[in-house]
């Protein structure tokens, strides 16, 4: 089975995706983001998962929302993960 993410090159991007969620929480920093999300990926892969990592990328991200009509928020993050990987089909 595939566990799709979503991860940040950089804090940049990071916190340009967290910008345009709406009603989000306040920003956790890159550093905390990072580690949940090793130990995320880590979890997943003990559990026998196949971890598949997808580049961010806020331009592309907002397309996507606007061709479905959807917000840009957490939900949308999975389902563009899940797109961008090519499990949508």
């Amino acid at each position: 089975m595939n566990f799709c993410v979503i991860y940040f090159a950089s804090e940049e991007e990071f916190i340009s995706f967290w910008k345009v969620t709406p009603n989000a929480t306040p920003t956790p920093s890159y550093e905390r983001w990072l580690a949940s999300f090793d130990s995320q990926v880590r979890q997943a892969k003990m559990q026998g998962f196949t971890v598949v990592k997808v580049k961010a990328d806020i331009d592309d991200f907002l397309a996507f929302c606007r061709e479905r009509n959807i917000a840009p928020d957490g939900s949308a993050r999975r389902s563009y993960a899940v797109h961008k990987a090519g499990f949508d089909s």
